[in-house]
């Protein structure tokens, strides 16, 4: 019988959707050095003019993939019993959240063929859901996973080496290292 592998979209799969469009709001790249703040708090004041800014918006309309995403989740897909599993609703979206799921879903069906609609998941408190093993940029995400990859963004970068490991949490930096670690073991 095939493990169960969770994947998560943004900043895993798909490459900075929420940062970019932050950065084309305010007009300017943030300083990503300031790692302890939500995304969203770099909005400060703006933070309701920019979600609904986006009520409009296709956030998925010309994002890519990362690097190798593509054919590692292929290969992925034959060993695991792989399933994309992303948040529900993003943040102040209110009454576009049916929008901006159907947006998700139509960028995942369109960008990775291979995955079916029974494999999509989306759902907020992803530790509510068992896996044999997560990627995701969020630690907290990974909480019902036995085999935990932490794929690093700048929003992660600040944890020890020390607490990953007590944690029992591998950080990745692209998709070789995660086909290494889950198809070459």
């Amino acid at each position: 019988m095939k493990q169960s592998l969770m994947v998560d979209l943004d900043d895993v799969i798909v490459n900075n959707t929420w940062k970019d469009q932050i950065e084309a709001f305010l007009g300017h790249e943030l300083d990503l050095s300031k790692t302890e703040y939500i995304l969203e708090e770099a909005l400060e004041s703006r933070k309701q003019e920019f979600y609904d800014s986006l009520e409009e918006y296709n956030m998925y309309k010309g994002a890519t993939l990362k690097e190798n995403a593509f054919e590692t989740l292929e290969k992925l897909n034959e060993k695991y019993n792989l399933f994309i599993v992303s948040a529900f609703e993003s943040g102040q979206l209110k009454d576009k959240v049916g929008e901006h799921l159907k947006n998700k879903y139509e960028f995942i069906i369109n960008h990775l063929p291979f995955i079916h609609q029974h494999q999509i998941i989306f759902i907020n408190d992803k530790t509510a859901l068992s896996f044999w093993g997560g990627i995701d940029d969020k630690l907290n995400n990974l909480g019902g996973c036995k085999k935990k990859l932490l794929y690093k963004a700048w929003h992660n970068e600040n944890y020890s080496e020390e607490e990953l490991k007590k944690n029992n949490i591998i950080m990745v930096s692209n998709w070789q290292e995660i086909k290494k670690i889950l198809l070459e073991e």
